[in-house]
């Protein structure tokens, strides 16, 4: 009798861990199945792809429109250091008033 529910425990553990594996397997397996149904999906046409066109510049107007950007840069860079200076030059002018 002892011996009976011994092998009932064994079987009941191996079972679960085989129905586990099982089921793994099942899933990688329509897996697989869902990625071949892509490809051929993908092969069919389903999915287009589509060439960008760019507007295109005459090279006068393109010199004129670089010459404008680079200028806007040089600008908003000088603003960026006029406004980094004079914040520290203002904290280097409160931290001198409060330690004197």
């Amino acid at each position: 009798m002892v011996v009976e529910k011994e092998i009932e425990l064994v079987k009941f553990g191996s079972g679960f861990v085989k129905e586990s594996f099982d089921r793994m397997m099942q899933n990688r397996k329509a897996l697989r199945s869902k990625k071949d149904g892509f490809k051929e999906h993908s092969k069919s046409g389903l999915h287009k792809h589509y060439d960008a066109k760019f507007k295109t510049l005459p090279p006068d107007e393109l010199a004129i429109l670089k010459a404008q950007i680079r200028t806007a840069a040089k600008k908003g860079r000088r603003n960026r250091l006029f406004l980094f200076w004079s914040l520290i030059s203002l904290l280097t002018s409160v931290f001198i008033l409060l330690f004197s």
